[in-house]
């Protein structure tokens, strides 16, 4: 291995010009010097929790008829332990992190997603998370259960927010809500019906 590949800012500098993610993939596989940092550019941004599923071993998940993965058998401790550590290096969920169209990988299915979230709570998961589009994480936005997820996610890291509220959601809930968001930030909401409070605005979001 080149000495030159032992500086950290060299190695940044090279993977930062790397653009194609089957290239990060190689160069993460080539030698240790530069895999961590040729990861934690891969997993920066993602448009689904998919791809950290499919980190598990190919029997412990498949894709369903109705298009979402599901766990196959229940994964191993050390095989969870890929999981989060693929997820910490995630800085950006959002619905297109190279600015290109592209297909999303599948979505997790609503009982994969609250296991994930049972053993890994959003914020121990996503520790570096800056940016979040809430509907990476769930695209139902008639699915108060995910809806109530949302607030896991709020770290003082978060800096970015956007989610839907469902239709027919209490307005109390929504309140709750508002009060724990952070003072610092960006945060950007689409509203259906409040159920309670015809109306309802949301201060302080942008």
């Amino acid at each position: 291995m080149h000495r030159a590949l032992l500086v950290d800012d060299i190695v940044h500098t090279i993977l930062q010009n790397v653009t194609s993610a089957t290239d990060l993939t190689n160069f993460a596989s080539t030698c240790s010097a530069v895999s961590s940092p040729a990861l934690d550019i891969l997993w920066c941004a993602q448009s689904s929790l998919g791809p950290l599923i499919m980190c598990l071993p190919q029997d412990a998940w498949e894709i369903g008829d109705d298009g979402f993965i599901h766990l196959s058998r229940e994964p191993l401790p050390a095989e969870w332990e890929r999981v989060r550590l693929n997820a910490s290096r995630i800085r950006k969920l959002i619905g297109n992190p190279r600015g290109t169209p592209f297909k999303r990988p599948p979505k997790l299915h609503s009982r994969v997603l609250h296991r994930l979230f049972a053993l890994f709570p959003p914020t121990l998961l996503f520790p570096n998370l800056h940016k979040l589009d809430f509907e990476v994480v769930s695209d139902r936005p008639d699915f108060s259960p995910d809806f109530l997820l949302l607030r896991q996610f709020l770290s003082p890291g978060l800096d970015v927010l956007a989610f839907a509220i469902p239709s027919g959601i209490p307005a109390h809930e929504v309140e709750q809500l508002v009060d724990v968001l952070p003072t610092q930030g960006s945060w950007a909401a689409t509203t259906g019906d409040i159920r309670g409070s015809p109306g309802f605005a949301l201060p302080g979001l942008t």
